[in-house]
């Protein structure tokens, strides 16, 4: 209470252009600033930045600024501990991979994350700036609970993200639980593979705040496979070229979102997804060459002349899809909406008219059954 605002030069422990070093159970509370802080005196100078070192089962808790940063860093792990309520300034991150403007490419490289907890931080609680494109970041087994701009954001340039845990997402979220952001312009990147987030806890029902954000801009493409939500209101923004989701299985019961899951990237896929009690169009492609394919989708709580799936880009495929809808209110039959591309063999039930197959190969309305 009574603190002021302010980056004070007073991390609690400093490491400087340090190399093969291990922390091991250090604990660092009520920092003034940064718990922990890895950086170079000279980021020009590769050599000069930390590199191949190892924090097991620390912690930190209470900063003021940032639980840890690294603002230059090569090959290092965190292991198990835990990076909590950090508040006072921005970014106000459980740990922050974020270098310097002046940094050189690519500062930051080759970080993994291991059950690791972030919990309860005013800003993000894992924060990977896209300043001088981060490479070969990875996190598994994490927790990420409460975090009140967000679990994740990432601005790598490559890496992979394994078997979070993400509880707790409300309407004060910056934008996703798992934010994708812009670059810098460069768009050549590797990507990422978001493989097996779970969310739970999860309360905001305003359409930006999507379970999984992938900007326009971002670095590279974001494959999401087996995402799970048992209660959620946005699901996923693929507005990255080539990105895609598959595999979810999702209860979108929250708030009055038309386009859950929103697609304006080209070459996108939404596939294989169970989602249900949706609210009026689940999946809305406005990206060119989309394919919407093997999605199971049951009880909408309403479907109206819009369908279940619209797509209203070139160049799309929609094959193998299923709408199940007894219950509906305002359940108009028809499943997708579609104003280019071809839709194939997919399927609606549950409207009067049980297991009606639906072909078109032209512009048009597939009408799959009226209740």
């Amino acid at each position: 209470m009574g603190r002021t605002p302010r980056e004070a030069p007073a991390h609690t422990v400093t490491f400087q252009s340090c190399h093969r070093f291990k922390v091991s159970g250090v604990r660092s509370v009520n920092a003034v600033c940064d718990g922990f802080h890895l950086f170079s005196a000279q980021p020009s100078v590769v050599e000069t930045h930390c590199s191949d070192f190892e924090f097991l089962d620390c912690k930190a808790d209470n900063c003021f600024r940032q639980g840890c940063s690294v603002i230059q860093g090569h090959r290092g792990i965190f292991r198990g501990g835990s990076y909590t309520n950090t508040n006072g300034t921005a970014p106000a991150a459980g740990i922050d991979l974020e270098s310097d403007t002046d940094a050189p490419i690519g500062a930051i490289s080759d970080i993994a994350f291991e059950g690791v907890t972030f919990a309860n931080n005013f800003g993000f609680g894992l924060l990977v700036s896209t300043v001088a494109r981060p490479k070969r970041i990875v996190t598994s087994n994490c927790r990420f609970d409460h975090n009140r701009r967000g679990a994740i954001s990432w601005g790598a340039t490559s890496g992979k993200i394994t078997n979070p845990s993400l509880r707790g997402f409300t309407a004060l979220a910056e934008r996703g639980a798992i934010d994708i952001p812009a670059g810098d312009g460069w768009q050549e990147g590797e990507g990422t593979l978001i493989e097996s987030p779970q969310f739970t806890e999860v309360s905001s029902v305003r359409p930006e705040n999507a379970l999984v954000y992938v900007h326009s801009q971002a670095y590279g493409p974001v494959a999401i496979s087996r995402l799970s939500a048992p209660e959620c209101g946005s699901i996923a923004g693929l507005h990255r070229n080539g990105s895609s989701l598959a595999g979810a299985k999702i209860r979108a019961s929250l708030g009055r979102i038309d386009g859950a899951i929103g697609v304006s990237g080209n070459g996108c896929a939404v596939r294989d997804n169970r989602i249900e009690a949706f609210f009026g169009s689940v999946i809305i492609a406005t990206g060119e060459n989309v394919q919407i394919t093997g999605n199971v989708l049951l009880q909408p709580r309403v479907n109206d002349g819009n369908g279940a799936i619209r797509v209203l880009g070139r160049g799309a495929v929609i094959e193998g899809n299923v709408l199940e809808a007894s219950n509906a209110s305002g359940t108009s039959g028809v499943m997708i909406v579609v104003t280019s591309g071809k839709a194939g063999g997919s399927k609606a039930g549950g409207l009067g008219i049980l297991g009606k197959s639906c072909s078109v190969s032209t512009v048009g309305t597939v009408t799959c059954g009226i209740s």
